[in-house]
């Protein structure tokens, strides 16, 4: 499409709305939930809705633990998931974190305090509070 500079990703965020849970009906999501969205939604400000119709995705493996800012957040789409990586994503009202299979077993260890990806806890909601640069981080 020939579109002016702002309008560029108009079809790919109406393409997120199309798909959002708080539109689109699914026997997945219950009718109080859906309605709670669809309210919350429509409270959101401009910069709230961009996130959730349109999650941030940051590659935690890439933290510099001398810095205090977070990695440049990347494109929103499983190509960009690579198998030695870790990400957040994040969407304003929830965090899921992603953790390829072959993340470096010293990261693993410096974050979550075990040997490796496939020991880790998945159904904990907090980190460990570890001491080390990685895990502050």
């Amino acid at each position: 499409l020939i579109l002016p500079e702002c309008m560029k990703l108009l079809p790919l965020y109406c393409n997120c709305i199309i798909k959002s849970d708080a539109l689109q009906g699914s026997s997945e999501i219950m009718t109080d939930d859906r309605s709670w969205l669809m309210q919350t939604v429509m409270s959101m400000d401009v910069p709230s809705s961009h996130i959730y119709f349109y999650p941030r995705l940051v590659p935690l493996h890439e933290l510099n633990p001398d810095s205090n800012t977070l990695p440049v957040a990347i494109r929103c789409s499983a190509d960009r998931l690579s198998d030695t990586g870790v990400y957040l994503l994040e969407n304003g009202l929830s965090m899921f974190m992603w953790i390829g299979l072959h993340v470096p077993q010293d990261w693993v260890q410096n974050v979550f305090g075990v040997n490796s990806a496939a020991q880790i806890n998945i159904e904990s909601q907090k980190l460990l509070q570890i001491d080390n640069k990685v895990s502050n981080q």
